[in-house]
């Protein structure tokens, strides 16, 4: 019985980030990725373009480059006044990478490595907190590590991705380490962020550490699949520790999911909408609701 249900894994219906995550690919002709979120916040009466990402890369083997854009537009805090146009469009990664047998060395612009993006709702967990067009996340989200330009080096497969990231941020000298596993039944990815939290000092005694482990799968029936994702965050110097279980029920172009966050200073939140898929996956159409009152209707664009 074991091995059936063994059998039924697959991390066919995953999401995967394009923009984040540098793909081994074969086509040496740019290629072009794009990931935006437009919503309507039903609890503030606001329209929001919460972000957009366009990426261009290229394989050239044995390296390749990519070049990505982000931007936002946010219409207004309904509590703040400001003048208009809030800058919206910026570099936020340019990258080379050498690899050879497995083994990699890249060059940065974003090289800190990003929290788990996979999400089966409309809104994800991940939140830029220094956007303005995210000003209405939830206070259960997790804030994305700094994005600084650096280096990272490693080795990676089919299989598995394992690396270490330094960059520099203002004197913040942010490193990463991931080690993620990739198999046929399900995805492991473990990420642990070392920052300082007095980047005047630079003393031992002021390096504080975030870690994040997270475990995904579908169970996948015909046309019918079950997606679900557990995973736990713990931020040292906050002593913030928290876990997030989300799960989705898809037949067709229809899903429906749910999220459930917690964290030991904040509590429970609960989290549940719909999606649509439309054109190949690339575009999906939804709503969420959440226990603290928020609700969003949106697109969102994933290729």
């Amino acid at each position: 019985m074991f091995f059936l249900w063994l059998s039924l894994l697959t991390t066919s219906f995953l999401p995967q980030d394009n923009i984040h995550d540098v793909l081994e690919t074969t086509n040496t002709t740019p290629v072009l990725h794009s990931s935006g979120l437009f919503t309507y916040g039903a609890h503030t009466n606001t329209f929001h373009l919460r972000y957009a990402y366009v990426r261009l890369h290229q394989n050239l083997t044995p390296w390749q480059w990519w070049i990505t854009v982000r931007g936002y537009a946010d219409t207004h805090i309904p509590e703040t006044n400001y003048g208009y146009n809030l800058n919206n469009l910026s570099l936020y990664d340019y990258g080379i990478e050498i690899s050879r047998w497995g083994f990699f060395v890249s060059f940065r612009g974003a090289a800190i490595p990003r929290w788990n993006t996979q999400s089966f709702l409309l809104v994800p967990f991940s939140v830029r907190r220094d956007n303005p067009g995210e000003f209405d996340a939830s206070s259960w989200y997790l804030p994305e590590p700094v994005n600084a330009a650096g280096i990272r080096f490693g080795w990676k497969s089919s299989w598995g991705y394992f690396s270490y990231s330094q960059g520099d941020y203002r004197h913040l000298i942010p490193m990463g380490i991931t080690a993620h596993l990739f198999f046929p039944q399900f995805q492991w990815r473990n990420t642990l962020i070392l920052y300082n939290g007095e980047p005047e000092t630079y003393s031992l005694d002021d390096y504080h550490f975030q870690a994040q482990s997270s475990l995904s799968s579908v169970l996948s029936f015909s046309s019918f699949q079950w997606l679900f994702l557990a995973e736990g965050t713990y931020q040292q110097r906050e002593n913030h520790f928290g876990g997030r279980l989300e799960q989705a029920i898809r037949f067709g172009k229809l899903q429906g999911g749910i999220r459930a966050l917690w964290w030991n200073h904040l509590g429970w939140n609960i989290e549940t909408g719909i999606l649509v898929f439309l054109d190949n996956d690339t575009l999906s159409l939804g709503i969420q609701a959440s226990t603290e009152g928020k609700v969003y209707l949106g697109a969102k664009v994933d290729f």
